[in-house]
């Protein structure tokens, strides 16, 4: 676990639009480790699911380590009146961070994807930097892979080519 990510030559700065890329340069304290966001490197929103994902690489403050912080963030519930079909979804976004997490611990001894490292307790709250202060925020520490990120190829792959990487992965972690 002590090996550090390196980036392959002429690795390209991520365009990302986050509303949360104001936390870079900020320490989340995730157990009695600290961790330093260095640069956003994605975010989602699935308004059914009242979540934002927000996904940044960070530094362990103890020995430098690259690392990647993934936040579940708690939307606003005026959100959710705004959609139709929320009530059939509403209680899946605990469901969903559950299953991404198990999926990670359950891949421990895999090589070629991230591993568990820590998870903050499910009491965090979020402050006044986030959207809805009072919501709930759940933050889940991994390791951090050398190349560049997935999103980094979206739009610039062919179906067949999504389907081929699929295909590989799945069969990395059966």
């Amino acid at each position: 676990m002590s090996e550090r990510a390196s980036e392959p030559p002429g690795f390209p700065a991520l365009k990302v639009r986050g509303t949360m890329n104001k936390l870079v340069g900020e320490v989340y304290l995730i157990g009695t480790n600290g961790y330093e966001l260095v640069r956003q490197i994605g975010e989602d929103l699935d308004m059914d699911l009242n979540l934002r994902w927000s996904v940044f690489e960070a530094k362990k403050i103890s020995n430098r380590l690259k690392v990647i912080v993934k936040s579940f963030i708690e939307l606003h519930p005026a959100f959710a009146c705004l959609q139709p079909n929320r009530g059939i979804y509403r209680g899946l976004e605990r469901t969903a961070i559950e299953r991404e997490i198990r999926a990670l611990r359950e891949c421990s001894d895999v090589k070629g994807v991230p591993h568990f490292l820590e998870r903050s307790s499910r009491e965090v709250a979020q402050d006044q930097r986030f959207e809805y202060p009072g919501g709930e925020l759940d933050v889940v520490v991994m390791t951090r892979l050398p190349g560049y990120p997935l999103n980094f190829y979206y739009g610039q792959l062919d179906t067949w080519e999504v389907e081929h990487i699929r295909t590989q992965v799945l069969t990395i972690v059966r």
